[in-house]
């Protein structure tokens, strides 16, 4: 029997029932994926990676990314964080993160920011 239950409604096609690991995923993902202020009624929400990527080079800015995959982590009440990596690359970075899902078990997230993909968020 699963632990969490609820739902992700895509733009296009048909509600999909999300449930446990794959629920908080999504629900980490929306904020990951969401640039920091951009939401309506909540600036803190989001993530400011996405301002950040063509500025990673410095050892602060890298500092200022993992504070901020930190506190978006905590938001969730869901999971705690184990372990987390952020690795620059060419034309972006990722970020990977090893989750303890309460009740339900451990699990890696990673998710990667692009050059490429600053369009599809503005």
């Amino acid at each position: 029997m699963p632990t969490f239950k609820g739902f992700k409604s895509p733009v296009v096609g048909n509600t999909k029932i999300l449930y446990d690991i794959d629920l908080i995923n999504a629900d980490l993902m929306n904020h990951f994926m969401t640039m920091k202020g951009e939401r309506v009624m909540d600036a803190d929400y989001g993530f400011i990676g996405w301002d950040m990527l063509f500025d990673l080079k410095t050892q602060y800015n890298k500092v200022l990314l993992e504070n901020d995959v930190v506190r978006i982590i905590a938001t969730e009440p869901r999971v705690q964080m184990i372990d987390m990596q952020v690795q620059e690359y060419e034309h972006g970075f990722t970020v990977a993160v090893v989750l303890e899902y309460h009740n339900i078990g451990t699990d890696r997230l990673e998710i990667a920011f692009d050059e490429s993909m600053v369009e599809k968020q503005r």
